[in-house]
């Protein structure tokens, strides 16, 4: 099995990134429905800054990586 740097760090920060996703967009649909659109505000921009560093993350390591070729098992 190949598990390129997957560890229990990389799965729970994938994991927290989709439960912290998920807490960001609940708090900016609470904010709408509660008229309160200074924090609704606040929950847009700082899930969009979350979502660019996943990107930007995604991004580095997909260019950082290397190929490989793995040999025939006869």
């Amino acid at each position: 099995m190949v598990t390129d740097g997957l560890n229990p760090f990389t799965v729970l920060g994938f994991l927290g990134a989709v439960v912290g996703g998920g807490a960001i967009a609940a708090a900016y649909v609470a904010a709408r429905i509660a008229g309160r659109a200074p924090l609704a505000k606040l929950a847009l921009i700082v899930g969009g800054v979350g979502a660019g560093a996943y990107v930007l993350l995604f991004a580095i390591a997909s260019f950082t990586s290397r190929d490989r070729v793995l040999a025939r098992n006869p």
